[in-house]
């Protein structure tokens, strides 16, 4: 617990640091918060105690950052399927969070059920925005006749048909969107382009993407209803 509080400290420092515009010390005052962070506790307990202890902040972004790419380190420790669907179904927001962070680095690991419930039931825009970067990788690495690839997509457009939690974030919003015009791109799929369509930030996207002649004239005809 004291090297807990300790690393707290030393990021406080680094939030008044990065404020003042000392940011070589507030970079050095994270690393050194992050390296006593990791002496202390699991990659998990650390994302539920930052995200606990830091105001929302563009600091907290970057440290929260920098613990998930210690979550996607925990894919090389011989992990499963299974117990990464398992440390997600633990159902505390940090085992969540680094399951999803396992996903991220091996996509083949990806949940329909773990993912779905991040995006269209997240407990934060945090977890959510990372769930939406584990359908990226995935769907980026699956083949495209997979069942699994299909289903996450699906997913996606209907959390942006139902405005889950992606009206207030412009980057969850468009990382979504910008899945689905790949999987019109890629599919042809009318569905995906009726949902995608009335988002009016992509349609002006899909109609451009049609210009190239790639996509099929019964898609073209459902943009221009």
């Amino acid at each position: 617990m004291k090297l807990e509080l300790l690393a707290a400290d030393q990021l406080a420092l680094a939030d008044v640091a990065a404020r003042e515009g000392r940011d070589v010390e507030a970079a050095q005052l994270r690393e050194s918060a992050m390296t006593l962070l990791a002496a202390a506790r699991p990659v998990s307990s650390n994302l539920e105690m930052i995200r606990r202890t830091m105001p929302s902040s563009w600091q907290r972004t970057t440290v929260l950052e920098e613990l998930m790419h210690q979550a996607r380190g925990l894919a090389n420790a011989g992990t499963s399927a299974q117990e990464v669907k398992r440390l997600f179904d633990t159902g505390t927001d940090g085992d969540r969070v680094s399951a999803i962070g396992i996903m991220q680095a091996r996509p083949e690991f990806a949940d329909l059920d773990c993912l779905a419930a991040a995006v269209m039931r997240s407990r934060s825009a945090f977890e959510q925005y990372q769930a939406l970067r584990a359908v990226d990788e995935a769907v980026s690495r699956l083949p495209q006749d997979s069942a699994l690839r299909a289903d996450l997509l699906t997913m996606v457009a209907d959390a942006l048909a139902r405005d889950t939690l992606l009206r207030d974030s412009s980057d969850r919003r468009h990382l979504a969107e910008r899945l689905c015009i790949g999987s019109v791109r890629s599919t042809n799929s009318l569905r995906t382009a009726r949902v995608t369509c009335s988002q009016a930030s992509a349609r002006a996207t899909l109609l451009a993407a049609f210009q190239d002649g790639s996509l099929g004239g019964q898609l073209r005809a459902e943009l221009r209803r």
